[in-house]
């Protein structure tokens, strides 16, 4: 996780618990929003990471024809 992306995930979550805190007078709420947006920042950089990377397909166990197909479809 970078700085901003730390950043933006603290103050975020820090004025979504205030807000909830604020509006319901209720700290679980406040708390629970929290956690809420943390782990939902964090899951979303997670998949955004995961898309951009590529996926490497190992061929140590592949037949000679399978790669064959993969090189021929351009997986490799």
């Amino acid at each position: 996780m970078t700085l901003k992306e730390w950043a933006i995930c603290y103050a975020g979550a820090l004025v979504l618990g205030g807000v909830g805190w604020v509006t319901t007078g209720n700290q679980w709420v406040g708390f629970g929003s929290i956690l809420i947006f943390t782990a939902g920042y964090v899951l979303w950089l997670k998949s955004k990471k995961a898309a951009a990377e590529p996926v490497v397909i190992s061929t140590d166990h592949l037949s000679r024809q399978q790669k064959r197909e993969l090189k021929r479809k351009n997986k490799i």
